[in-house]
């Protein structure tokens, strides 16, 4: 090679060196586009003359990027948080500005501006039936008592405003006109908890439950009794059974503890489909929780979901799986949902979470399902737990990837893998840049992945009536932030901890012939690996089977099988 060539090929190298960086600051600056990052930055490493040197360079400047992007998402989540508390918190709140105009309020302020004393007009005015309390609030948004936080009082209306002037925002937008946050109170006293409240906070009885409602509300035993018409002899029994129960001496500690618990006492947090996640407390103090759908006496399905936690959706079975007998529980996985994070964690050490899990509910011979990345940690439960579960099924799983050859996998999936194998620290960089971008726009994300998947994959992902549905449900699951998804491709990427020989029970692997990301060949390998395991290939199926035969799934693990969509392998 001659000096001009040589100058030629050096100066290519470094604007290609140049654009790479740009590219790292700018998906710093625009986490959505994460994507675009992946290809230039394989382009770079599978340059021959890249040096130990210039790996480490580059290292550090995804390293200041995360950093970067790091402190732009602890303020996105910082304002996510405070907007999420004040719309949790049960006393109405409104930020006025200096000319009593509502700037913004929260869930509970619509409440009381519909039907209370305090009413919003068209155009955003605060309107107060009492002229006396508009007066001195006027007087407190345009700073003419000072700065110092104000409690007015409405004898008329029987109202507290606790009022806390703001430091005034330079920010180009409405949350400059903010003088003034007011928090509203009934002055009076606070309502006593409900009966069944009681209950479940004390662990008390219902007889026991009611007389503490009535002794929060009238606050003598006597009158208690005669409400209840019981005896004060029978009264005075349950009282000391409560207090026993508590570790509360006294009946006035004990109804203030009770009222306590009223006043910050909070809406529950509602789950996208309306469903309570339920949890219990593992011995190792871990959270572990869970969704149930169907029939609560029916026949025990244990689910696992997928990567996002998005797939499937239950409601929409929900009446399905009352007519098949099914109770259908949704295991969340660690990280996702309130289920605590297990990062070093491995598929097994998952079984022994689903072992104590079926013991504590009393699950006899529950059959395991699992999609995607929940493949493995049911194959894993049914590899550890042979005697306890009468059978396991996967549909569209991830596989071990001693059967993925490059050559097999969508460009995207072969691209992260290369990054792996050269040097995974660039993997988890990249991962932790496309955090927030993920976070923010799962839309965004599922429209990047979609230009990988078959043209079928790709209309579903995108269908706006499919992510009416998952899109609530992956937020639900990333209540614990989106981290966990780079542990999950970690944990896939190790050895699985568990042979696939030592799966004894019946199971059955079923996979679309249109999935890119993991092609037919891998999967129909594991299913050999597993003795007597039935495999099913969906011929019209892709990455997302779930979707449209999730029923038809089911019904054949559940023992019904039907075939009137499949193809025996």
């Amino acid at each position: 090679m001659n000096r001009d060539d040589w100058e030629t090929q050096m100066d290519m190298e470094q604007k290609q060196w140049d654009a790479l960086i740009g590219r790292i600051y700018e998906t710093a600056l625009s986490p959505g586009d994460w994507g675009e990052l992946l290809e230039p930055m394989i382009d770079w490493c599978q340059q021959e003359n890249q040096d130990l040197e210039s790996m480490e360079s580059l290292l550090q400047h995804l390293d200041r990027a995360v950093r970067s992007s790091n402190h732009m998402h602890s303020q996105e989540d910082q304002n996510h948080l405070l907007n999420d508390m004040t719309n949790r918190l049960p006393w109405p709140m409104l930020m006025l500005d200096d000319q009593l105009h509502v700037v913004k309020h929260n869930s509970a302020a619509d409440r009381i501006m519909a039907s209370g004393p305090l009413r919003m007009a068209d155009g955003g005015a605060l309107m107060l039936s009492d002229p006396t309390l508009k007066q001195q609030l006027q007087q407190v948004v345009r700073l003419q008592r000072g700065r110092d936080s104000q409690l007015l009082h409405s004898e008329q209306e029987k109202l507290v405003l606790l009022c806390m002037p703001v430091f005034r925002s330079d920010a180009p937008d409405d949350v400059s006109r903010i003088t003034t946050v007011v928090w509203v109170f009934a002055d009076r006293s606070v309502a006593a908890p409900s009966v069944q409240s009681l209950a479940n906070l004390f662990g008390i009885s219902p007889a026991e439950a009611r007389l503490l409602h009535l002794l929060c509300k009238v606050g003598n035993l006597g009158q208690s009794a005669e409400l209840l018409s019981v005896s004060v002899h029978t009264a005075r029994t349950q009282l000391k059974s409560i207090m026993g129960k508590t570790g509360i001496s006294s009946q006035v500690a004990l109804v203030s503890r009770a009222m306590s618990h009223a006043l910050l006492a909070t809406p529950s947090l509602r789950t996208h489909d309306g469903r309570e996640e339920r949890f219990m407390v593992l011995p190792d103090n871990r959270v572990l929780s869970w969704f149930e759908y169907g029939c609560p006496e029916g026949k025990p399905l244990l689910v696992m979901e997928n990567q996002a936690g998005n797939m499937p959706c239950h409601e929409p079975h929900h009446d399905w799986y009352v007519s098949q007998g099914l109770r259908v529980l949704v295991v969340v996985r660690p990280g996702f949902g309130i289920s605590s994070p297990c990062p070093n964690g491995n598929f097994v050490d998952f079984a022994a979470d689903l072992r104590y899990f079926c013991e504590r509910l009393n699950l006899q011979s529950p059959i395991l399902a699992g999609y995607c990345f929940g493949g493995p940690y049911a194959l894993a439960a049914a590899a550890r737990y042979p005697s306890l579960f009468e059978r396991v099924g996967v549909i569209g799983s991830i596989v071990p990837w001693q059967y993925m050859q490059a050559g097999q996998l969508d460009p995207m999936h072969n691209r992260l893998l290369k990054m792996v194998d050269r040097d995974p620290r660039l993997f988890i960089a990249l991962g932790k840049l496309a955090l927030r971008g993920v976070n923010r726009s799962p839309e965004k994300f599922f429209s990047f992945f979609s230009r990988v998947l078959d043209d079928k994959d790709a209309s579903l992902i995108n269908d706006t009536a499919v992510q009416a549905i998952t899109l609530p449900q992956l937020r639900q699951r990333w209540f614990q932030g989106a981290r966990v998804i780079i542990d999950d491709y970690l944990r896939v990427l190790r050895p699985w901890g568990f042979e696939l020989e030592d799966i004894a029970i019946p199971t059955l692997v079923w996979h679309g012939a249109l999935d890119r990301s993991v092609q037919l060949e891998p999967a129909r390998l594991m299913a050999q690996a597993i003795p007597g395991a039935e495999f099913y290939v969906l011929e019209d199926q892709g990455r997302y089977p779930v979707i449209e035969c999730w029923q038809e799934f089911v019904e054949a693990l559940a023992g019904s099988v039907h075939q009137t969509i499949t193809q025996r392998a």
